[in-house]
């Protein structure tokens, strides 16, 4: 029998071992990692997971045997309960999906100016990396984005709007 479900976020200075020891508390604990993402920006490690916790495991139990983990890795982990409806990501319906990536030279405000093209018109962004490239063209970056957009929006008008935009920046933008 399941007990609560959490999402567990962890953040600290990237060191090997950070996910091994997270994941060995999960597994003694006898959680179950529903859905995790994990990424390194800059040298700063972050992880978010939704965690299944078992019926005899509160989340205050739980963040008491991360304390150590948390302690050996100069952790910031807090963990939030979730109900039923907070666990799931709803699509909503009669969208579709599309990737979206924007390649060129690192830009200030860039990131905002698409992104809140795409709220006007009811896209959501289900995913999202940026990364300023190391080597190749001086502050050359990269943004990718995974998008659900509602049907009545059409590709080629997308495409076209979020071309403008990346026009006016001076970098590149490949939608489909």
């Amino acid at each position: 029998m399941s007990g609560s479900t959490i999402c567990l976020t962890a953040l600290g200075r990237e060191r090997p071992g950070i996910v091994a020891a997270i994941t060995g508390v999960l597994f003694d604990t006898d959680c179950n990692i529903r859905d995790s993402t994990m990424t390194i920006l800059g040298g700063e490690f972050a992880m978010m997971a939704i965690v299944d916790l078992p019926q005899n495991t509160t989340p205050a139990l739980l963040e008491q045997s991360l304390s150590d983990v948390q302690r050996r890795f100069d952790l910031g982990i807090f963990l939030k309960r979730l109900g039923e409806e907070e666990m799931r990501y709803h699509q909503a319906p009669d969208t579709r999906n599309w990737a979206v990536t924007i390649y060129g030279g690192d830009r200030k405000g860039m990131l905002h100016h698409v992104a809140s093209l795409l709220a006007r018109k009811g896209v959501s962004i289900t995913e999202l990396k940026t990364k300023v490239l190391a080597g190749g063209m001086e502050g050359a970056g990269i943004i990718s984005l995974k998008v659900a957009a509602p049907l009545e929006v059409e590709l080629p008008e997308l495409r076209q709007q979020l071309t403008d935009v990346a026009t006016r920046f001076g970098v590149e933008v490949s939608v489909g």
